[in-house]
């Protein structure tokens, strides 16, 4: 009994394996077909992508050559203005230098002059305590 079970299911497992791999292939053919398609579309569409951004690139290249000609020229402006105001703070710090000098000479003057009126008043306490002495030994 069990040989001719076997035999009745043998070949029906036959078929199955046959139906089974022929399932798998036809899927295995899809799955390539999808894939191939889906890539093909892919490098068309990026094809196309960038062939649209190379054309608004050289479209915006004038505006761009425009704004880095306008950008060249203000730089260049305030570079000068920049070189004015140096020369103006080299001119006033020259200035100030000259004035710095002058103010250390007057200074020196005056500590000379402060030393001679303190001389001077040293002679004059001293005279003064001269005299005193005198007054108080002449009564």
């Amino acid at each position: 009994m069990t040989n001719m079970v076997y035999l009745i299911v043998k070949p029906f497992s036959l078929v199955q394996i046959f139906f089974l791999l022929g399932v798998r292939t036809v899927a295995l053919a899809t799955l390539v077909f999808w894939q191939l398609l889906k890539l093909i579309i892919n490098f068309h569409v990026d094809l196309c992508w960038h062939f649209l951004i190379l054309g608004i690139t050289f479209m915006t290249l004038p505006i761009r050559m425009l704004t880095a000609l306008k950008n060249e020229v203000k730089l260049e402006r305030l570079l000068n203005e920049m070189q004015i105001q140096l020369e103006n703070l080299v001119w006033e710090n020259k200035e100030l230098e000259e004035r710095l000098q002058i103010a250390m000479e007057d200074r020196k003057v005056i500590e000379m002059i402060l030393k001679e009126i303190e001389e001077e008043h040293e002679k004059a306490v001293t005279r003064i305590d001269l005299l005193e002495n005198e007054v108080t030994f002449f009564p």
